[in-house]
């Protein structure tokens, strides 16, 4: 028998939950998946928000959770996908423009006028002298860190989904 391969997820729960809502077929409410997939997504965001730079604290709270419109959008709801990044409302606040004498660059392509602070946090960034500063990730670890947990929850809060339907 093949080895699983190293980052294979195992999650008790898993094979139960495809059976049964496989013999549901479609009778299982659409919003319930939405309502699992936003339970979950909380997870990360929480861990990414705890591990954000502080300096002022608005990198912490411009950390946010919204779900992708194109699924949103029609009318039948296959998916719920929610993703964690910075708010737009808050770039007055994350985005200042640099010394023109000190300006980095973009992999040494174009010269930029700006700085994204978020994301110079989370990926590091260029010194106009070539050197580059450590990437802290902060979102990345949170969302891997979580991700184990974050199907748990999801797989656990179906199952209780498909046991009201169904019944004891």
């Amino acid at each position: 028998m093949a080895r699983p391969a190293a980052n294979t997820l195992y999650i008790d729960g898993v094979r139960e939950l495809e059976r049964q809502l496989h013999n549901l077929g479609k009778n299982f409410p659409k919003g319930k998946i939405r309502k699992a997939a936003n339970k979950a997504a909380n997870l990360p965001l929480k861990s990414a928000r705890k591990k954000a730079p502080k300096d002022l604290g608005e990198l912490k709270k411009g950390i946010i959770k919204v779900e992708e419109k194109k699924w949103k959008q029609k009318k039948k709801l296959k998916k719920a996908v929610f993703q964690i990044y910075f708010d737009a409302a808050k770039n007055s606040i994350f985005q200042r423009p640099l010394d023109p004498l000190t300006q980095g660059s973009r992999g040494g392509q174009t010269k930029v006028d700006h700085a994204y602070y978020p994301v110079s946090q989370e990926y590091g960034w260029h010194y106009a002298h070539g050197k580059k500063t450590k990437p802290k990730y902060f979102i990345k670890n949170a969302v891997e860190e979580t991700q184990n947990e974050t199907i748990k929850v999801v797989v656990d809060d179906m199952l209780d989904t498909i046991n009201q339907i169904v019944g004891p």
